[in-house]
């Protein structure tokens, strides 16, 4: 009983975080009430404020999450870049390609550092890896269900069943290597090459 209490708190600010991230469920019905066009600069404002109060709160253990110490590391970014370049060539969605790029960009890295930085940190606490392993995809899954109109419907049913699969090779890449920097490359790299 006093594991799910320690729980709590960290899944509904999991939630919370996630639902914030731009142009999913919660920041968008949050923003939409307001009644005039600049409320996805508020949006952007909040969600500045929230990230600036995290790395304030935060920041040891996001220093250790993001340390650029191997010339590896800095090679999958050369490698993102490059990739990110080429995007031109085959991109296919309505959005305005720059916007395309900084709305994935900064998705992932968000997505990434409050799922499995900060929240499989905070899960890291209370509960066996194993069972981290288990609860980290299921979570992750019900986040894109809940905060992603018509998830289940309008997207593929391989994005649906890839979803938790790749939280889980996600969760596992960050127990292995402590950081985060090859989830983000796997994860960018989708969006890069499915533009």
């Amino acid at each position: 009983m006093k594991n799910v209490k320690n729980l709590i708190l960290p899944t509904i600010t999991w939630f919370l975080l996630f639902g914030l991230t731009v142009k999913l469920g919660l920041s968008e019905a949050l923003f939409s009430l307001l009644p005039w066009s600049g409320s996805v600069i508020v949006g952007g404002c909040l969600l500045n404020m929230i990230l600036s109060w995290l790395i304030v709160r935060k920041r040891e253990e996001l220093a250790l999450l993001l340390k650029l110490s191997d010339r590896k590391i800095w090679l999958l970014y050369l490698i993102l870049f490059f990739a990110g370049i080429t995007v031109p060539w085959h991109y296919h969605w309505e959005l305005p390609i720059w916007q395309y790029l900084l709305f994935v960009t900064v998705s992932v890295f968000w997505q990434n550092l409050v799922t499995f930085g900060l929240f499989q940190n905070a899960l890291k606490q209370h509960l066996s890896q194993k069972s981290i392993f288990l609860l980290l995809p299921i979570v992750f899954l019900l986040g894109h269900i809940i905060f992603i109109p018509n998830f289940l419907t309008e997207k593929s049913p391989v994005v649906v069943v890839l979803t938790p699969v790749m939280a889980l090779l996600f969760s596992y890449l960050k127990e292995k290597t402590g950081q985060l920097h090859w989830l983000i490359f796997i994860h960018l790299m989708f969006y890069f090459l499915t533009a």
